[in-house]
């Protein structure tokens, strides 16, 4: 697992954990790369501008932020299938801010009447954080939980990475080989900064502006025997982020 900046856990290990190439690419996270640039030269827009459909609380370190894929679409401008919703982490520490997206509608399903065995789900999420006066971004960390389902005969790859930047502070690549493993799949993906074998990019400056980034890519190749394949976010089908900053003159 040299390299790996996850932690994991739940009730079934995977057969390989390491960097995979998905079956194929969907064009979600070419638009996502897209949407991405124009976030970066607006990150003056604050919380305040979203519509309240899209989000329910007012954190001002939070700007704008869009889910853009083929599994998901929605921004803070405009409803979709995912919906953000501010923490109340700073009742408990006020260096602390967490963001909440709900995606219960993003899934990869391969039935068995599906003419096409292989399927693909992209899930492209950028978040725009600005520190407070005299701070800069510390620690960035998600978490999520994914449920599935398949036959034996199928193939399963999960692949999730965060980001801060052009930085990439964590990943989980996990390979489900057909012939082995079970069934079931539930497991905890815990990704960032301040976990033991995390990457903590370079120091970020004073008051600098970040994109935080987290990726999903699930993609499968259903079995011979026609059983179908299931992937869903598990729990309250939520992911949250959680951004931690530190005074400037901090190391």
């Amino acid at each position: 697992m040299s390299g790996m900046t996850s932690r994991l856990s739940g009730s079934t290990a995977p057969d390989t954990v390491r960097t995979i190439r998905p079956f194929a690419l969907a064009a979600g996270f070419l638009l996502a790369a897209i949407a991405a640039g124009l976030l970066l030269r607006r990150l003056d827009v604050r919380a305040g501008h979203a519509s309240e459909s899209s989000r329910r609380a007012v954190d001002p370190v939070f700007g704008d932020w869009f889910a853009l894929g083929s599994g998901c679409r929605a921004r803070a401008s405009e409803s979709g299938d995912v919906v953000a919703t501010v923490l109340p982490t700073l009742r408990t520490d006020p260096s602390r801010h967490a963001m909440r997206f709900d995606l219960p509608a993003f899934h990869l399903s391969v039935d068995s009447a599906a003419a096409e065995p292989v399927g693909v789900s992209e899930c492209a999420i950028r978040l725009a954080v600005t520190p407070p006066s005299g701070s800069r971004i510390h620690d960035v960390r998600a978490r999520t939980r994914i449920l599935a389902r398949r036959g034996t005969d199928s193939d399963l790859q999960i692949n999730e990475q965060l980001r801060l930047g052009s930085d990439s502070i964590g990943a989980a690549n996990l390979t489900y080989r057909a012939g082995s493993g079970r069934r079931s799949v539930e497991q905890d993906v815990n990704l960032g900064t301040d976990l033991a074998d995390g990457v903590r990019p370079p120091q970020t400056e004073c008051g600098a502006a970040k994109l935080v980034a987290y990726d999903f890519t699930w993609a499968t190749r259903r079995g011979p025997s026609g059983e179908p394949v299931r992937v869903d976010l598990g729990g309250s089908k939520t992911l949250d982020v959680e951004v931690v900053f530190a005074p400037c003159a901090r190391p």
